[in-house]
């Protein structure tokens, strides 16, 4: 704020008492321009001669001239102001000091004239009253609240309209301007806090000044970053299977820097994508598992910092029956020709380990000759072998002559 100072009249000729002051009326009046303004505004005023009505003439203007002018404020007698550009003989400026505040002032003014070309020998005086009104600027910041860092504009406008804003700054930080006027634009501290600001104003002539002020800017804490930890394949699995976990960041500026997975006891560490892979143990049990996990991230968004995150993922072990088909080829045969058996596994991850065969008498087996239970035909192995597919030589049984004739069925069993 402007400090008030008071100015005062040094009397031209010897003082006389207040009380013989305000006896006598004024021979003139002053009537200023304008009776507000800022400080350091400069006021135009007119004095008119007024004689009292018993006077025994009354002198034309042209006989009379404002010689002299000064004026005080408030009826402070301590130091003295003298009018400025004198604008003919009856209009003066009275140029309000620059350290003034707001407030209604009394404007005490006093005269030297001459009538008809002759210099009175008392001054005349009279006052008005004249108001100060400091500008007042609008602040205006955006966005409202901001994160550490982010840009922050602290916008000015005018109050009176007609005060001009030619220059600011907000703690140190010079103003630009835009189509929408003027601002400073700075990254937001990392707490809310309140700073200063100055703004260069002009509202008319001698009234270029500097007006101080603070602004409070609003910081708000970084929204808690986010991650996904999630099983990068299917969440049923049977023993023996890898379970990929994937770890991200979903939030700009957080990196994921650590990471693990637990399973059955062990820590199972992230490779440089970010991926924990998980063998399921052949012995696991089939039901649900919890694999808990770990990371660690670092932040670049100001005023944050790096922490860790825990929880827990899950998938299930699934263990589903054995479950085969039985192909025979051919699918007809006559009694004693060889047919094969082929077992193919249903279930990925079962093999068929033996095949059951049939123990019958084949054409040219000597009497009492018969293969062993379980053998297998010529070619086949007894045992089969550990793929998805097996086969075994089964020989079907001789039948009578007279039910040879019926044997074309496509399924000999």
């Amino acid at each position: 704020m402007l400090s008030r100072v008071v100015v005062a009249i040094a009397l031209f000729a010897t003082p006389m008492a207040p009380a013989a002051m305000q006896a006598r009326a004024p021979n003139f009046t002053a009537t200023p321009k304008t009776v507000t303004g800022l400080p350091g505004s400069a006021v135009k005023v007119d004095f008119a001669y007024e004689p009292s009505a018993t006077a025994a003439y009354q002198p034309a203007a042209t006989d009379i001239a404002v010689t002299s002018c000064e004026f005080s404020l408030d009826d402070d007698p301590k130091s003295t102001v003298g009018c400025t550009d004198q604008a003919g003989d009856m209009t003066w400026t009275m140029v309000m000091p620059k350290t003034l505040t707001a407030g209604k002032y009394k404007v005490h003014w006093i005269i030297q004239y001459s009538l008809y070309q002759k210099p009175v020998k008392d001054p005349d005086r009279g006052n008005f009253t004249f108001e100060v009104v400091e500008p007042r600027f609008r602040t205006a910041v955006e966005p409202a609240a901001a994160h550490p860092g982010q840009p922050v504009d602290v916008r000015f406008t005018s109050d009176p309209a007609d005060v001009t804003i030619t220059g600011c700054d907000v703690q140190g930080i010079k103003c630009g301007q835009d189509d929408r006027g003027w601002f400073a634009r700075f990254p937001a501290p990392d707490a809310t806090t309140v700073v200063p600001w100055h703004v260069d104003y002009h509202g008319g002539p001698g009234t270029d000044n500097t007006a101080p002020g603070r602004v409070g800017i609003t910081v708000e804490p970084w929204p808690a970053p986010e991650f996904q930890v999630r099983l990068a394949g299917p969440d049923r699995v049977g023993p023996g299977t890898p379970v990929p976990v994937q770890f991200a960041s979903l939030t700009k500026g957080v990196d994921v820097t650590a990471c693990f997975v637990t399973y059955r006891g062990e820590r199972i560490d992230c490779t440089g994508t970010d991926l924990a892979t998980v063998m399921v143990r052949g012995d696991a049990e089939p039901g649900p598992v919890e694999l808990p996990w770990k990371l660690t991230f670092e932040s670049s968004r100001q005023g944050d910092k790096g922490d860790v995150r825990t929880g827990s993922v899950g998938f299930t072990v699934v263990i589903e029956p054995p479950d085969f088909s039985v192909t025979v080829q051919p699918p007809a045969a006559r009694p004693g020709d060889p047919v094969t058996l082929t077992f193919t596994s249903l279930i990925p991850g079962w093999r068929s380990s033996t095949a059951s065969r049939s123990s019958r008498t084949r054409p040219g087996t000597p009497a009492g000759g018969h293969p062993s239970a379980g053998s297998s035909a010529p070619g086949c192995p007894r045992i089969c072998r550990p793929a998805p597919r097996c086969c075994a030589g089964v020989w079907s049984p001789p039948t009578p002559a007279a039910a040879r004739a019926r044997t074309t069925t496509s399924s000999p069993t």
